[in-house]
């Protein structure tokens, strides 16, 4: 059938907001890559709080600002982003298949870039600030740490992708609003493997903000999520960790400190893969039995092709998406 006019600005809304991830993602880097030049002379942990306020300006802020804008935001969608959430335990609940979903992904795509890629080099620079020796947590970093990832990312990135553009989508079909927001949120971290890992996890909150109709539960289960990923970077950038694992490298013994913050870790990542296995037989277990999370469509007037078709078919999607693309894959060679 013929795209309608409505369709086709939702599609040139959509495309905006992705070219504005685009150009602030640069606009961050570059700005980082000025301060760490700038205060090279700085404390550590002075020039890790100015970056971090540097990226929240240039990664949130700036483009959700423009993003609101864009899609004709109102101070009155709030009531509409964050009514009462009458099944909050249920729909938090997904918290655990979430997480099996999103790290299985994770490590299948590590697993292929690895072995059939051979992509060695990509694994090491992964790991290269735990092991290099030159990334030390304190107390200050580690509170700018949380506050970033568990308050600040949540809170910004649910209102950003599952409101404005899920919402902004949705009176054209939920599990196209659904994919198409999880697809921004995925390309918003500007690599590979965040990318699949977010994509899926994006899909998954996707389904939890349309059948609970709130962003309520959806933060609460981004900031779990972020939690976990806060707590494994506070422990290995920490002092005891870099110093025994340095230790290690030459072959030395590790002080008690060192073996008691490496026997935590252990425990805790231990924790983390039952928590990813339950996740995963928990996700299967919900989407077979649970028709609460299976969007109707709401707008049947064109199929998944036709709108996926005109989404690609729009300019400023396409290049935006190209764009995007693009970066992701010269992040890898940099």
């Amino acid at each position: 059938m013929a795209i309608t006019s409505e369709f086709r600005a939702a599609c040139k809304k959509t495309g905006l907001a992705l070219l504005i991830l685009f150009v602030f993602r640069l606009v961050a880097e570059g700005a980082n890559y000025l301060v760490s030049l700038l205060l090279k002379e700085f404390d550590p942990t002075g020039r890790y709080i100015i970056s971090t306020l540097v990226s929240i300006i240039f990664l949130y802020i700036c483009p959700i600002v423009l993003t609101m804008k864009v899609f004709g935001y109102k101070k009155s969608d709030n009531r509409i982003y964050y009514k009462k959430c009458n099944r909050l335990a249920k729909a938090v609940s997904w918290v655990l298949p979430c997480y099996g979903l999103g790290q299985i992904i994770n490590l299948t795509v590590l697993v292929i870039s690895f072995l059939l890629a051979n992509n060695k080099q990509a694994v090491e620079d992964t790991f290269a600030p735990i092991t290099s020796g030159e990334t030390v947590t304190t107390t200050v970093t580690v509170v700018a740490l949380l506050i970033q990832f568990v308050i600040i990312a949540p809170l910004f990135e649910e209102f950003w992708f599952r409101g404005i553009i899920q919402t902004g989508l949705a009176p054209y079909g939920n599990g196209f609003a659904i994919m198409v927001s999880a697809l921004l949120f995925g390309l918003a971290h500007g690599n590979v493997h965040q990318f699949c890992f977010t994509f899926v996890v994006g899909i998954v909150l996707g389904y939890v903000r349309y059948a609970s109709d709130s962003l309520i539960p959806t933060t609460i289960i981004h900031a779990i999520l972020n939690s976990v990923a806060a707590i494994i970077l506070a422990f290995t950038t920490s002092e005891p960790i870099i110093s025994g694992i340095v230790k290690t490298q030459k072959g030395e013994e590790l002080n008690s400190l060192e073996n008691a913050m490496f026997i935590l870790l252990c425990v805790f990542l231990v924790i983390v893969f039952v928590f990813m296995i339950a996740g995963m037989v928990n996700a299967i277990s919900k989407l077979k039995k649970n028709r609460l999370y299976r969007p109707v469509n709401n707008y049947p007037e064109m199929t998944k092709g036709e709108k996926l078709t005109a989404l690609l078919k729009e300019p400023v999607f396409l290049i935006s998406l190209i764009l995007s693309t693009l970066l992701m894959i010269a992040v890898i060679f940099i």
